[in-house]
Parts: structure tokens; sequence; C-alpha cells
């Protein structure tokens, strides 16, 4: 027979109590759940990509124009996003032909912030699907030991995945864009 005195009584969960005055809000906990719901998603399902980020402040510019004169790159960060496929739109002018490619991309805020990276903005430059089946026509010039892959600039970021219209946020979705004419990869290599 087992001895009773080792059993102990169930104890029941208390019921989650309301912070201020019947008002139900937002912990920590479940920051923190919804950080690691939006994580795993892109962990499995994502694309590993590498994120170069651009640093304005060890950047040089010119004086009289303010252009970039020299860029500084933070990076690479190694991630796992959501891309959508970027379709490729021809464009035949007068000039000769062009090529650009669209898209768009999801970035889990907490993957950032494990890699010690800052949030994306406009002018960064991203580099994924280093796959024999897009080197074909992937990179046009040399970018370290591994040039294999498509090399994409941000041109937007809004901050997505609001908690119950709240302020917090678990993600960054952005707007990519690539051209024939001026790759992203040459941005990379002008340093």
């Amino acid at each position: 027979m087992a001895d009773d005195s080792k059993i102990r009584p169930v104890v029941h969960p208390s019921p989650v109590a309301p912070a201020f005055d019947g008002e139900f809000r937002l912990g920590d906990q479940e920051r923190f759940l919804f950080d690691c719901v939006a994580s795993e998603v892109n962990r499995i399902a994502g694309t590993e990509v590498d994120l170069y980020l651009l640093n304005k402040g060890k950047s040089k510019r010119d004086a009289l124009y303010d252009e970039m004169l020299k860029e500084s790159w933070d990076g690479p960060f190694r991630l796992n996003i959501y891309v959508e496929w970027p379709a490729p739109l021809p464009e035949p002018r007068q000039e000769g032909f062009r090529e650009s490619w669209t898209s768009s991309i999801w970035i889990a805020r907490v993957d950032l912030d494990r890699v010690k990276a800052r949030s994306p903005y406009y002018g960064d430059v991203l580099h994924f699907w280093k796959m024999p089946y897009f080197d074909h026509a992937s990179t046009t010039y040399d970018v370290g030991k591994n040039p294999k892959g498509y090399f994409f600039t941000i041109t937007s970021v809004e901050d997505d995945g609001h908690l119950f219209d709240n302020a917090a946020f678990v993600g960054f979705k952005c707007s990519i864009a690539r051209n024939s004419e001026f790759t992203p990869e040459r941005r990379l290599t002008n340093t």
C-alpha cells in the first residue's frame, strides 16, 4: 500500500485577477507568450537571411550634397524571417531593359533583440536564398567569401502585430525591392 502521508492535496490555480478596477491588462508573461509564437513561426517555416544594417553614424556624407560617400554597415545578423515571393516586373524602356522585384517580409521583434540588432530601417540590406537554384541570376558583384543569393533593399518599415490594439507589438512588416540597374550588393561593396 502507498503511504498516504506523502500525497499532497490538489491545489487549483487561482483565477486571473483584474489589474485595476475590473480592467484586464496585458502583463509581461502574456507578452512573452506572443513573442514566442511570433518567433517560433519564423524559426520553423521562415527563410534564413543575413541582415546588414546601415550605420549612419559611421558613414561619411558629402558636405555639399548631403549624400553618402562611404557607407558603414553593422552585421550581418543571421535571422529567420517570413519572405513573400518577389515577382519579377520586366520594364522595357528607351534606355534598355530593366527588371525589378518587390516583395514584403516580416521580422519578429524578439529575434532582433536576440541577435542584438537595432530595428530595421529604410536603406538596410537583406541577403537570402543562397541556394544553387538561384545562383545563376543572383548577384552581380563579389560580396565577400560567399556572393551567391539575392540582395534586397528595405524600402519601408512598419511595426506590426499590435496586441489588443495597444502599443506593444511583436514584429516589423517591411517592403523590400531589388532592381537590375543598381543592385543592393553594390552598396555593400562600396565601403
